[in-house]
């Protein structure tokens, strides 16, 4: 599954937030999908939006994408990582 596949299929969702989507690159071969925030809120606000979202799209779709860092033979299931809203990291992928 690409990241451009993942990105459409969680579109209106996150518009629903507010949210747009982009796609940037990320190493030789791999693609991560983002949406930009708003500087105005603490870094716990933004680290439970994130969660929400993230656990939103993984209870819609629980046979594609999953929240949590393991090791997965299927190339077919996308990792969220919304723990990119740590201090000192600037972004959600």
């Amino acid at each position: 599954m690409d990241c451009g596949f993942c990105s459409k299929k969680n579109k209106g969702l996150l518009e629903e937030y507010g949210l747009e989507v982009h796609v940037m690159t990320i190493g030789s071969t791999g693609l991560h999908g983002f949406s930009t925030i708003e500087c105005e809120y603490k870094l716990n606000r933004v680290e439970k939006f994130a969660k929400i979202i993230a656990d939103t799209i993984v209870n819609k779709y629980p046979n594609e994408f999953i929240t949590e860092i393991t090791y997965v033979k299927n190339e077919k299931i996308v990792l969220i990582d919304n723990r990119k809203n740590a201090y000192g990291e600037t972004i959600m992928h």
